[in-house]
């Protein structure tokens, strides 16, 4: 079967494996906040990964994606040292551009930690909250990059393992790039819209959402998945790692998903 073929299917598998799950949470009234909808969203991001698993067994041909998880300490601990250190230092940088642009958003007092507890029914936490946002910065900074890799190894998998060389084989470069943050940005649409990543309230929503979305997935696009990729996907998750900490003295934000 021809990559004009097993392209959409692929496509199709990823969304509806993924979006059954997403949809059914939304229709039993979960909301994100709920275990079940965070572990269902990790069992939905290796969802693309069983996609290229299914279509191997339906067009009887391997994917290869074995012989590419492979990690080369010896070769490449540089690129995995910059992807886990790399985005902690953009985090701190953006936190601190954003706060000289909004002084009077900054504020030591956690309200973001107060909000989700209070979420949570916690009126008091027993660990101070400082010691909360001090445990959350060396979690970002050691072991959550690490962890992290095992939930979105799944999405590496589908999009940048099978999808990006699959496209490359019959779209130009720029066109490759275009298409893979189209189909790898929407594939979120469900949560997305539940408030997931941006919240509910922004402006424009969901518009600016969706188009965030894209510019994003368009921006952590590499060339194709060799073993030097494990740097991408440490430096994908050490973002979603260390994102979270500038909103903890961030007062304007607040825990906006349903």
């Amino acid at each position: 079967m021809s990559n004009k073929r097993t392209i959409p299917l692929f496509v199709v598998l990823s969304y509806g494996l993924a979006w059954i799950i997403w949809l059914a949470l939304w229709l039993s009234g979960i909301g994100l906040n709920s275990p079940w909808s965070q572990l269902a969203s990790i069992v939905a991001m290796w969802m693309p990964a069983l996609a290229v698993f299914l279509l191997g067994k339906i067009t009887k041909k391997p994917s290869g994606i074995k012989s590419k998880l492979v990690v080369n300490l010896k070769r490449n601990w540089g690129f995995y040292l910059l992807a886990i250190w790399l985005p902690a230092v953009i985090s701190f940088l953006g936190a601190g551009l954003y706060f000289l642009v909004f002084p009077n958003n900054f504020s030591l007092g956690f309200e973001f930690i107060q909000a989700i507890l209070q979420e949570k029914g916690v009126l008091q936490s027993p660990i101070p909250l400082s010691s909360l946002v001090l445990i959350q910065i060396l979690a970002s900074l050691t072991y959550a990059p690490f962890l992290n890799s095992l939930f979105a190894l799944g999405e590496e998998i589908g999009w940048r393992g099978y999808l990006y060389p699959a496209l490359r084989e019959r779209f130009s470069l720029v066109q490759t790039h275009v298409l893979l943050g189209l189909i790898w940005s929407l594939w979120h649409l469900p949560i997305n819209l539940q408030g997931f990543n941006y919240g509910l309230t922004y402006f424009a929503y969901p518009v600016l959402g969706v188009v965030a979305m894209f510019l994003f997935c368009f921006s952590a696009w590499r060339k194709s998945f060799k073993p030097l990729d494990f740097w991408s996907v440490t430096s994908r998750t050490d973002s979603s790692a260390t994102l979270l900490i500038p909103c903890l003295t961030d007062i304007a934000n607040r825990k906006e998903a349903p």
